[in-house]
């Protein structure tokens, strides 16, 4: 009967995004607000890759791999601000079904390429603080590109098994996402196939990648606070303890997407 039902119902050609409710005013402020903070997004993140990139001195892997960072940044809010914004002016909430589908992929895939791009990071700076004199053998630019590459590819991988389920599972009647953009976990829950093997996994992968990437990264700054403390110099201490909280501020800022 369940199987007749499928059969029978039109099939979804788009979505509706709810986005943000409330007042018409209020939208209209708030997509003022996003917009400038959107702008001064890129510009920041772009004035970063040409900075990076004129100046010969930052030519090092660390930098490498904050102009690769910044690269992610642009690219992950294009995803989804744009079409905010235009649900937030035009009123206009449908979005195809293909680009919902990008959108929501892209999403992800860009959020855990950022997220595996700082798990490199703190790879990097423990090289560098625990290692020093080996650092420039051990993390050379060929090594740096592969890591960068690594990245992206752990990602789609990751990804690839629930596109295609995702892709091959059948849409037919429900069409509201409770969310701003196409979020992949809220489509699922509109599709009228067996989302229960997608569900769970997507929960196992999700879980091994985040625990996995989480130990990485404690146990690789666990290992450089414990050399930062034992340096002699009051002045380098300081200076590189200031480099490392940075990093984990980005950590903890890419960690709040997923």
């Amino acid at each position: 009967m369940s199987s007749v039902k499928v059969r029978n119902a039109t099939p979804v050609i788009e979505f509706i995004l709810v986005g943000f409710p409330g007042a018409p005013q209020l939208q209209i402020s708030l997509s003022i607000v996003i917009s400038i903070i959107y702008i001064i997004a890129l510009i920041g993140n772009l004035l970063m890759i040409i900075i990076i990139s004129i100046d010969y001195r930052l030519h090092t892997p660390m930098y490498f791999f904050l102009l690769s960072l910044s690269f992610l940044e642009m690219c992950f809010i294009t995803v989804y601000v744009p079409k905010m914004l235009a649900i937030l002016v035009s009123k206009k909430t449908s979005i195809s079904f293909s680009e919902c589908f990008i959108q929501g992929y892209f999403y992800y895939l860009l959020a855990g390429t950022d997220l595996s791009l700082l798990t490199a990071m703190a790879i990097d700076r423990y090289v560098a603080i625990c290692h020093p004199l080996h650092y420039a053998t051990i993390i050379s630019h060929r090594v740096c590109a592969q890591m960068i590459l690594g990245c992206w590819l752990v990602s789609f991988l990751l990804l690839l098994v629930p596109t295609i389920l995702l892709a091959r599972s059948p849409f037919c009647g429900a069409n509201v996402v409770n969310h701003f953009f196409c979020d992949s976990t809220e489509v699922i829950r509109l599709s009228c196939g067996d989302k229960h093997v997608m569900q769970l996994f997507i929960l196992i992968v999700c879980t091994t990648y985040l625990v996995g990437i989480s130990l990485v990264i404690a146990i690789s700054y666990t290992y450089v606070l414990s050399t930062i403390f034992r340096m002699p110099s009051a002045t380098g201490r300081r200076k590189t303890f200031s480099t490392c909280v940075s990093h984990i501020t980005m950590d903890q800022c890419c960690c709040s997407k997923i």
